[in-house]
């Protein structure tokens, strides 16, 4: 996949199976048309800030869910992937967040 429309802003490192992985981190920030309709003025977010996680592991995959479920691989994927979201919010405190169902 390309990700030329996110900005590179680093990386995350997790233990995944006792080696140590690095998870590169983008950033993509979207800002809200100020000429847009707002329903509440005080609660709307001038811009929304999206993260994405690449790693080959995630890559790897044929579907969006790795299979079988009980592989040692799928439980990698899943391993490096909840750390890596984990260290994004507690190195970036988002006031919300949303993720995938993975």
């Amino acid at each position: 996949k390309d990700y030329a429309f996110a900005e590179p802003v680093g990386q995350v490192g997790v233990r995944v199976s006792g080696h140590e992985l690095k998870v590169v981190v983008l950033r993509k920030e979207v800002v809200r048309d100020p000429l847009e309709e707002k329903a509440d003025e005080d609660e709307a977010p001038s811009s929304i800030t999206y993260y994405i996680l690449d790693h080959p592991i995630f890559r790897e995959r044929d579907d969006i869910y790795p299979a079988p479920q009980t592989a040692r691989r799928t439980l990698e994927f899943y391993s490096l992937w909840c750390q890596s979201v984990a260290r994004i919010i507690d190195l970036e405190a988002p006031d919300v967040f949303h993720c995938p169902d993975f």
